[in-house]
Formats: structure tokens, C-alpha cells, sequence
């Protein structure tokens, strides 16, 4: 069954070390070897396509989320970045205490770096959708991994931009609903993280790209 392709990108802007970074990437697949991807193409996404090699493999849909860490990008950490760094290696390690982040939910995120920042990519499973078919109402997966998201991406203050993208049709339909639902989802998402005490005023921007993206699966 062909699936709908949501990606969100959470765009945390200004970023600061590589090292903080690379924390985060790491504290979100610390399995999957992270490369850094240098700037062109779209935007924080460094490129022509918004998949990683994870998320194609999936054969899924998804969203997207970058995530740097603000600063004066000098390569001084502080001692406020080191905790705050800290804190979220602690929060993702499940050091403590129950894991924050459940193996289910992290089967539906993979991470990778660009010059901007973190990009942290939520992709539907073949078995898992993370909304229902043709619509903006999450699964209960997305409530999950959105309560996680909340929570770590607090421990920062950087401004964030919300981009929503939908998979092509096989077919040509005379009402093409992925403009509409493309919007739909990313500001769903954006709601779901105000539900959760997300700041409201950090976000910048909910866009919708709909299938511009050339996107396949």
C-alpha cells in the first residue's frame, strides 16, 4: 500500500559546536554512524532530498526535525550548553530512571548533521503510520514521539521553523489533497508540541511543500 510521505523539519536555529551536535544526533540513533552533509540544495537539508539512507529503507512516511543548539558558534562550550548536553545524553541513556524514549518510537526516527544543524527525520513504519490514511489525525505513536520531542528540545531555546511534505500519487487525481493535508499535518504537529508545553513562541513558521520535494520511496 502506498503511504503518505510527512516529513517535519524542526529547524533550531544557530547552531554552535559540532560536538553538541553530534551529542544530540547521537542521543537520538546512537547506532547509526552520523555524517555531516554541507550546505546547497534546500534549505537545512543540504541537499535534493530530504531522506536519509535510513528513512528510504523504511519504505514509509515520516517527519523530519533539526535540531542546533544556540550559541556564538566559537567552539567554547559553556558550562550552561555542557548541562543542558548533558542532561538530554542522561534523558535519551534512560540514566536514572525509565528511558524517556521507548523502542518504539525510536524505530520511527533516524538523525543526520548539516552545516545548520540537526536534522532529526520521523518516517512512518510499513505497520506503524504515524497519521491515519489521508488525514491529520495522529496514531498514537506520533503522541508518543511528540511528548519526547517536547521534552528534549526544552532543554534549548533556539527559534524553530515546521515544514510538512506529502509523497507524490501514483495516479493523477482531479483533487489533489497533498497541498492541503501537507499543511495539515505539519501544523497538527505544531499543536501536538504546544499540547505538550512546547513554547509557541519559538516557532517560526508551519509550511507545507506538498509533493514538490521529488520524493521517492
Amino acid at each position: 500500500t502506498a503511504m503518505m510521505a510527512f516529513f517535519m523539519l524542526m529547524w533550531l536555529l544557530n547552531a554552535t559546536t559540532e560536538s553538541q551536535r553530534k551529542g544530540l544526533a547521537d542521543y537520538f540513533s546512537p547506532t547509526i554512524p552520523m555524517a555531516r552533509v554541507s550546505g546547497g540544495g534546500d534549505g537545512a537539508f543540504g541537499g535534493d532530498s530530504i531522506f536519509s539512507q535510513e528513512t528510504l529503507t523504511q519504505n514509509g512516511t515520516g517527519e523530519a526535525v533539526t535540531l542546533p543548539f544556540s550559541g556564538d558558534g566559537d567552539g567554547k562550550e559553556t558550562n550552561a550548553d555542557n548541562d543542558a548536553l548533558s542532561e538530554v545524553e542522561t534523558m535519551f541513556s534512560g540514566g536514572g530512571g525509565e528511558s524517556l524514549v521507548m523502542d518504539n518510537a525510536m524505530k520511527h526516527i533516524t538523525t543526520r548533521l548539516t552545516d545548520e544543524g540537526l536534522i532529526v527525520e520521523i518516517f512512518d513504519l510499513v505497520d506503524d503510520p504515524l497519521f491515519e490514511a489521508q488525514s491529520a489525525k495522529p496514531n498514537p505513536i506520533l503522541l508518543e514521539i511528540t511528548k519526547m520531542l517536547s521534552e528534549v528540545f526544552g532543554i534549548v531555546q533556539n527559534e524553530l521553523a515546521l515544514n510538512g511534505h506529502i509523497r507524490s500519487h501514483a495516479i493523477v487525481l482531479v483533487d489533489n489533497p497533498v497541498w492541503n493535508l501537507s499543511h495539515a499535518r505539519a501544523d497538527k504537529m505544531r499543536h501536538l508540541l504546544e499540547d505538550n508545553g512546547f513554547d509557541s513562541q519559538r516557532i517560526q513558521r508551519v509550511t507545507g511543500f506538498a509533493d514538490r520535494k521529488h520524493v521517492v520511496t
